[in-house]
């Protein structure tokens, strides 16, 4: 009578391991723990820092200021807002929490920060005072209030999660426990809930109509439930508009409950079923009625133009492929961020949490398949369990096609985010936990494991606050020590107001790969205004490859916040080409820049000088990355420095020759086995006789770029050398190729031997003989 995949059965309330004795208590520890985790999320993050809570609060302020249930379209204030084309049942909710607070006569948007952008240049969207007082303090303390209410929402839902889980695993509760506390502990769900935001409740209400859905398909018709899933798919209308995906859910769940299940007969009531029908009818139709006299819905949402345009973007020709190349791009980033993705889509946590998430989702999968399999053919589809896998599919289903389509009607992959898919959220834990089940052993092992997830997913959400949430809104840490923590200090001023103490790092850096560094400021004079930081990577040729403009903090300290006298190191980020000349010796430029009137403000040294150019530049080394052994026409073998190939801290292994319109250009192939402590230049010459040049091009290696003393063990150089020839002489000579170093300092040259290890005369090296040139 019951599948080993859901376990459907009934049990009763008072006894059993579902037992109210057994239960309360576990439940309201996890019910504390979670809204603990909430508050916690909702007070680490600035106001503002998820997407467009802006929009979402200063929708619930119109209404509390107001004293309205709807926005007035024709209010120049209402128009401004930007989630105005949203349900207002959530910002009905929020509004009399707000309303005690002085809100003020208009909202005013905060002042951004303008290099907020996914990646290190800024992480927040708004810039936030160290201090707020009158107005501003009363607005943060209202958004702190609306998001206690999301975390109080949220935090409810759980029960409800709690009761469907009971429900389909009524002689398994370990399975059940931890599908509730995967529910409550999942990232994604953990931010949403604790914004201010209609994700939440609109995910609320879809639990509540998924746990009513299968009490009916479960359990059979019953009139309360009917109306009271009607009431959640209206309420789920009137939150947010993905809420449309829960109306199949409720039509397929009266349907299944017409038809004869496990023990039960048939129930065919008509009055009771026409009463649910209508009900659901009745409630689903005013819930659009009152969606439909909305003007911001029915301008921006509710329009012929979005089915237009979906129909055109199904075309396959269209750009990307049409609607099969968005959707294939759509459904990773949608998959990811269903996971974790916290503040405007541009913040991410550890990686390995993203891999645990791949991983459990493709065994979940696999398990399911095989559950659902076997539950069909155990009972003849007369098991229970099919009806709740067809439920749970038909939801995610429909919440994530109605996604797409919105998606393709727009042509953009960002319209399909984890947040609007949340309302799949307890389906899809479901889902996962019986394919788990499905998967693991019976007996301890499969108590511990359901143990060992229900705790993971708390920790993980702990760990989320610590190492993701705290850190990327902190302001850089003040230095107790000063000045004597940096490594290489500078005393440098900007406009009299900023010193740049000094960096510490980067000695190395690899091409292709970011360039990481610490740059130590403090302000000398006050600041008012907020200049913005410029560094540029310049390579060995004066190009540039990479750049980053940001406030420091990583846009959460400009320089209008900071504190007199109080010194600090911030680190930076800047990516960088991979085409940039390497191994070769670099720089980064350093400015700082008005934002008001875009110049760069003047730099001084500690004695008050003027440096002609209002920039910095410190020089750092890129290497190339491991594995990098260029090949050379012309392989060779000489050492140079000691008579052993093996010993010689350097060894030319190669070269090529090519002939232009009136040079000649050599490329040598060095390797370094060992530092070398001097700064050696290295001389190429064409002779015609051995003691007289046609042509010569000495200079340090890579024209000054990255000179001797730089160069690692294990390092490969591929030197160019531009030989200009004489005018006149074609073809030229018959002519030998000589090369050799020599110091800088003394102009002793370097010794050098052939691969025998016989010192050559002069230290010099005979490449090439009888080389004509045209």
């Amino acid at each position: 009578m019951r599948g080993r995949a859901l376990t459907i059965g009934r049990i009763s309330a008072a006894r059993g391991p579902w037992s109210r004795a057994r239960s309360l208590l576990p439940l309201l520890l996890l019910l504390a723990a979670r809204l603990a985790l909430g508050l916690a999320y909702s007070q680490v993050v600035p106001i503002w820092e998820s997407y467009d809570e802006d929009g979402h609060f200063a929708y619930a302020r119109y209404l509390a200021v107001h004293g309205t249930l709807a926005l007035d379209p024709n209010d120049p204030e209402a128009v401004a807002i930007w989630e105005r084309f949203q349900p207002p049942l959530y910002y009905n909710l929020v509004a009399p929490l707000i309303a005690r607070y002085d809100l003020g006569r208009r909202f005013e948007l905060p002042e951004r920060n303008p290099h907020f952008v996914a990646g290190d240049a800024g992480v927040n969207y708004a810039l936030h005072p160290l201090a707020l007082s009158g107005p501003k303090l009363a607005i943060e303390r209202a958004v702190r209030m609306a998001r206690a209410l999301s975390v109080a929402i949220s935090t409810l839902s759980v029960v409800v999660v709690f009761l469907a889980a009971r429900r389909l695993w009524p002689r398994d509760p370990a399975v059940g426990w931890a599908a509730t506390s995967l529910y409550a502990f999942w990232p994604q769900f953990l931010f949403v809930g604790s914004m201010v935001s209609n994700d939440v409740l609109v995910t609320a209400l879809s639990a509540a109509a998924l746990l009513l859905a299968l009490r009916l398909a479960l359990d059979g018709f019953h009139l309360g439930r009917a109306l009271l899933l009607a009431l959640a798919v209206g309420a789920g209308l009137l939150a947010k508009l993905n809420a449309v995906g829960l109306i199949p859910l409720a039509l397929a769940a009266l349907a299944l409950s017409l038809l004869p299940g496990p023990g039960r007969a048939a129930r065919w009531r008509p009055s009771q079923i026409v009463l649910g029908l209508g009900g659901l009818a009745l409630l689903a139709a005013g819930a659009l009625g009152v969606l439909s006299s909305l003007d911001f819905v029915t301008g921006q949402v509710l329009q012929l133009a979005t089915l237009s345009d979906f129909i055109r973007n199904l075309d396959p020709g269209g750009e990307a492929g049409g609607a099969g190349g968005l959707v294939s791009a759509a459904l990773p980033y949608a998959f990811r961020t269903y996971y974790a993705s916290f503040g405007w889509g541009n913040l991410e946590t550890a990686g390995w949490l993203y891999w645990l998430w791949s991983a459990g989702a493709a065994l979940g999968a696999a398990g399911l398949a095989v559950s659902g399999y076997r539950a069909w053919r155990r009972a003849g589809g007369q098991n229970g369990a099919w009806r709740a896998y067809l439920l749970m599919g038909l939801l995610l289903a429909s919440i994530l096609g109605l996604t797409l389509a919105l998606a393709i009607a727009h042509g953009s992959i960002h319209l399909v985010p984890g947040r609007y898919l949340l309302p799949t959220l307890p389906a899809v834990i479901f889902l996962l936990v019986a394919g788990w089940r499905a998967l693991l052993p019976r007996g301890a092992p499969r108590r511990w494991a359901w143990r060992g997830l229900g705790a993971g997913a708390a920790l993980a959400g702990w760990a989320i606050v610590l190492w993701t949430l705290i850190p990327a809104y902190a302001r850089p840490a003040p230095l107790l020590a000063g000045a004597a923590d940096v490594e290489t200090p500078q005393a440098l001023f900007f406009n009299r107001q900023i010193e740049l103490l000094g960096y510490n790092g980067p000695e190395r850096a690899v091409a292709g790969e970011p360039l990481r560094l610490a740059l130590c400021w403090q302000a000398v004079a006050p600041v008012a205004e907020n200049y913005t930081l410029f560094l540029e990577v310049v390579g060995a040729d004066n190009q540039g490859y990479g750049r980053l403009q940001t406030y420091p903090g990583r846009g959460n300290y400009p320089t209008s916040a900071w504190r007199l006298n109080e010194p600090f190191c911030d680190d930076y980020v800047v990516e960088m080409g991979a085409n940039i000349p390497a191994p070769a010796l670099s720089r980064l430029r350093v400015a700082w820049r008005d934002d008001a009137t875009g110049r760069a403000l003047p730099v001084e040294t500690f004695a008050g000088e003027l440096l002609p150019d209002p920039e910095i530049s410190l020089q750092f080394k890129v290497s190339t990355p491991d594995g990098y052994r260029p090949e050379i026409a012309n392989p060779v073998s000489y050492a140079f420095g000691s008579t052993s190939l093996a010993t010689a801290p350097l060894r030319l292994t190669g070269y090529a020759l090519a002939a232009g319109a009136g040079e000649a250009r050599v490329i040598l192939r060095w390797e370094a086995r060992a530092p070398l402590p001097g700064n050696y230049m290295v001389f190429v010459h064409l002779r015609d006789m051995p003691d007289d040049s046609y042509a010569q091009g000495d200079s340090l290696p890579l024209g000054g770029a990255y000179p001797t003393w730089l160069w690692q063990p294990g390092e490969i150089v591929l030197d160019p050398h531009v030989l200009e020839l004489p005018a006149g002489s074609s073809p030229t000579p018959p002519l030998d190729l000589y090369v050799g170093l020599y110091d800088v300092d003394t102009n002793q040259r370097l010794p050098a031997f052939d691969a025998g290890g016989a010192q050559l005369p002069n230290d010099e090296i005979i490449l090439e003989r009888g080389i004509r040139l045209p």
